[in-house]
């Protein structure tokens, strides 16, 4: 069903991926300092809008994780991980403003498009889609969404696996993380991937 979903999600709902795509974009999340909390805020109201449960994890100032819970919580339930921050960027050395979102040449252009704030969008869109089905789902989905990432996880995983119940909660299950290999292209009005090139317009 998920898969489905996924599918569905993409075609029916390109335009809704793509903004939030280039919301989560222009929310500088560099690390360092990392400053996840702007994302989680964003993040936090969208799950307020289509009344999605969640909780809040915050470490140091502006270091936050989120977590949003869907479905039954079984054994079986599938785990999405993602990561909200994203490597430095250096606005001389790109042809776009890394934090403009920019839609250029059919890609959308930004330090994350990639790596992955694209992923937290596809999944956010798709939890958009599952909510009025939640209860007829076959499985609970838990999607995790962490800071540090880049820089050691001191402020993200390492510190939410050491919260009551929660590497309980993770023990054994499916996750869903991100990939290595290259996006192919998709259809629709502007694709959600931007390609890295020699003048780094995608991150």
């Amino acid at each position: 069903m998920l898969l489905q979903c996924l599918q569905e999600t993409s075609r029916m709902h390109t335009k809704d991926i793509t903004e939030i795509l280039q919301d989560l974009i222009r929310l500088d999340s560099q690390n360092p300092p990392g400053n996840e909390k702007l994302i989680v805020d964003y993040i936090q109201a969208y799950c307020e809008e289509i009344s999605a449960a969640y909780q809040v994890y915050t470490y140091e100032e502006n270091r936050s994780n989120i977590i949003i819970r869907m479905g039954r919580q079984t054994d079986e339930n599938l785990i999405i991980l993602g990561h909200l921050d994203v490597v430095c960027a250096h606005a001389a050395h790109w042809s776009h403003d890394p934090f403009g979102g920019e839609i250029a040449d059919g890609s959308i252009h930004g330090r994350g498009a990639l790596d992955m704030k694209y992923f937290i969008a596809a999944v956010l869109s798709v939890l958009r889609t599952l909510k009025p089905m939640e209860e007829t789902l076959d499985r609970g989905i838990t999607c995790i969404f962490t800071a540090d990432e880049e820089n050691g996880s001191s402020f993200g995983i390492q510190r939410l696996l050491c919260e009551e119940g929660i590497a309980q909660e993770l023990q054994g299950k499916t996750v869903i993380n991100e990939g290595g290999a290259s996006p192919s292209p998709m259809t629709g009005p502007a694709p959600i991937f931007s390609r890295p090139g020699r003048n780094r317009s995608a991150g």
